[in-house]
């Protein structure tokens, strides 16, 4: 084994993947890479071809490698299609177990991400990944979240619906809570009553919808669970604790609407007994 074919197996690279040469720095180690098969197949008709047209530069980021950020300059070619009805007469030769096409990061950097993504969000994620070696931003780690597919979502007994604001004042949405597994399972457009509805109609399971007193909602729920029981005593609890701690302590307020509505229990405090005197 050659020392090129050696370090492409040290760093990971795919069959055909050879380095040119290594420029390390500081905070930087910029490897150049090409692959070394002598033809391609075209992606239109699927024939190998040979003949080369012209080659370009291509910058594409890696994992990085002892605290330092590792970036590929790929040296790929064009081919000619030598099939005379193919659409396509020039085409890129692909690195698919490498980077995917159009791409500015490999696959196992963005799947890395994506699992940091996950875990620890944006900002969270950015702060993790930068102690890593990895530039990147909020925005680029949720960037490469957003493609993958949603969980499967198991069935819901005990739902909790509630409205937000996308835009205060002007646009409203639903936003669905499984009140068992503390999980939000989906998030809806609108607030309006018919798209609620729907939603029930396709999880027939649920057997309790946590809803605030908007007739909406209740049309919702009437019509789309009828097998459900509505409940909105929990949100109007909660609003009427609001309403009194406005001076108070929470955990008074909570204790004092406990014993008066709920459970009649008693939080009296034990009585000081008076201290014993002596005879004068």
């Amino acid at each position: 084994m050659g020392s090129r074919e050696m370090l492409s197996s040290v760093f990971h690279f795919p069959a055909g993947i050879t380095i040119d040469s290594m420029d390390p720095s500081a905070n930087e180690l910029v490897m150049r890479i090409a692959c070394d098969f002598s033809s391609m197949p075209c992606p239109e008709c699927h024939q190998p071809s040979a003949r080369i047209h012209s080659c370009y530069q291509r910058l594409v980021a890696d994992l990085p490698c002892a605290g330092r950020n590792v970036i590929l300059a790929l040296t790929l070619r064009k081919f000619v299609c030598g099939t005379p009805t193919c659409p396509r007469k020039i085409f890129t030769e692909r690195l698919p177990g490498l980077v995917e096409s159009y791409a500015r990061m490999t696959s196992r950097l963005i799947a890395l991400m994506q699992a940091i993504g996950l875990v620890a969000g944006g900002q969270k994620g950015t702060r993790l990944v930068d102690r890593s070696g990895i530039a990147t931003t909020p925005s680029t780690l949720l960037r490469h979240v957003m493609p993958l597919p949603a969980p499967p979502t198991r069935a819901v007994r005990v739902l909790g619906v509630d409205d937000f604001a996308w835009k205060k004042r002007f646009t409203y949405g639903t936003i669905l809570v499984d009140l068992e597994r503390r999980t939000i399972i989906d998030v809806l457009a609108d607030r309006e009553s018919a798209t609620v509805e729907a939603w029930l109609h396709e999880h027939p399971a649920v057997e309790l919808v946590i809803r605030d007193r908007g007739k909406d909602f209740s049309k919702a729920a009437t019509l789309g669970a009828p097998q459900a029981r509505a409940s909105w005593w929990i949100v109007s609890i909660w609003s009427k604790i609001s309403q009194r701690c406005s001076r108070r302590s929470l955990g008074t307020v909570v204790r004092k609407f406990v014993r008066e509505k709920l459970l009649c229990l008693s939080w009296r405090r034990p009585q000081k007994s008076a201290p014993v005197r002596g005879p004068r």
